[in-house]
Formats: C-alpha cells, structure tokens, sequence
C-alpha cells in the first residue's frame, strides 16, 4: 500500500504496478489475508494510476495488460489473481539468521 500510494505522487513516472494477488501472506507462512473485500484496483486509481483491464485472472488476459501497458505512458496498475505457489519453498530460518546484516 506504500509503495503504490507513494508511487501515485509521481504523475509524470511510466511505472507500471502490476499486484500478484494470491490472497496469502507466503513469507509468513502461507496465511490467508481475507482481503478478498479490498478493491486494489480503486485504491490505485485513487493513487492516481490508470487501471489496465479488469481484475486478471489467464494468462492471456496478463499478456494484453502487459501490451496495453506498454503502449500508454504515465502511472499504470495490473491487478493479477493467482494461486499459491507451493513449488517455492521459504527460505529456511538459518539462512534468514545467517544472511542478516
């Protein structure tokens, strides 16, 4: 939310804020965010971004965004559903431990 909002200051940016919303706190452990309420794509718009389509949820919905994208300049917001990624585990505790400055 921060990072968008800050964003949305910036009128003459091309930035182009594409969310990967999976309803899940991954880098916590995978909880849900009951977040489903939320219109991101109205706060983003309320930021100051163009919204590119509606809330996406195929992969060739995603690659027409992308292109609309590029075609427009300015601040523009992709608001992507997809599903958790069990494949990609957390990096493990040691590391985090061993890695921290």
């Amino acid at each position: 939310m921060g990072g968008l909002t800050t964003a949305g200051r910036y009128t003459d940016a091309n930035v182009t804020y594409i969310l990967f919303d999976n309803e899940s706190n991954k880098s916590t452990g995978g909880q849900r965010t009951y977040q489903e309420h939320v219109d991101y794509s109205g706060i983003a718009v309320s930021a100051g971004f163009i919204q590119i389509g509606a809330v996406i949820t195929a992969t060739g919905e995603f690659l027409q965004a992308i292109d609309q994208a590029v075609e427009k300049p300015g601040l523009k917001f992709i608001h992507v559903k997809c599903g958790f990624d069990d494949e990609t585990p957390r990096p493990p505790v040691e590391v985090v431990r061993r890695n921290k400055v």
